[in-house]
């Protein structure tokens, strides 16, 4: 029961912070005058999708559109939470230089959601908590097996 739930909760993680989905990344806003969002999670998929002729990139940071700029930060004021990490949904229309030598990738954002940090480290925590008491319970039933 405890290794069907563990993977319930793990396989509900992976789909809701969008791990596997080519098009979301997780970030966290910057105060800073290079990227415009610093990208928490998500780099490989950006460094994917940068071009090849780009020597100096670096997809630690993303530049975004006017109108997606306008969208997040419009969320942000309606959440009044700077510190917040959030999924975005995007499409990478380009590449934009920032005040530094290198390239960020320039993203239009179809969509942004606030992620509840309180909510994903208690479901962390929760499944690190099912694994430990799977692996336990295995181990007592496979002694109890071999010794009888």
């Amino acid at each position: 029961m405890t290794f069907a739930l563990s993977v319930v909760l793990l396989l509900y993680g992976i789909l809701a912070l969008g791990l596997f989905s080519s098009n979301k990344i997780i970030v966290s806003t910057l105060a800073t005058t290079g990227p415009d969002y610093n990208v928490s999670f998500g780099q490989f998929k950006l460094a994917r999708l940068m071009p090849d002729s780009i020597k100096s990139s670096d997809v630690s940071g993303i530049m975004v559109t006017d109108e997606s700029a306008i969208n997040i930060d419009r969320y942000l004021i309606d959440t009044d939470d700077f510190d917040n990490y959030y999924l975005l949904t995007f499409k990478m229309v380009g590449v934009q230089k920032s005040d530094s030598y290198s390239y960020h990738p320039l993203l239009k954002i179809i969509s942004c959601r606030q992620i509840n940090f309180l909510l994903l480290w208690t479901l962390i925590i929760m499944e690190f908590g099912l694994i430990v008491l799977f692996s336990l319970f295995y181990k007592k039933h496979k002694r109890q097996i071999s010794s009888s």
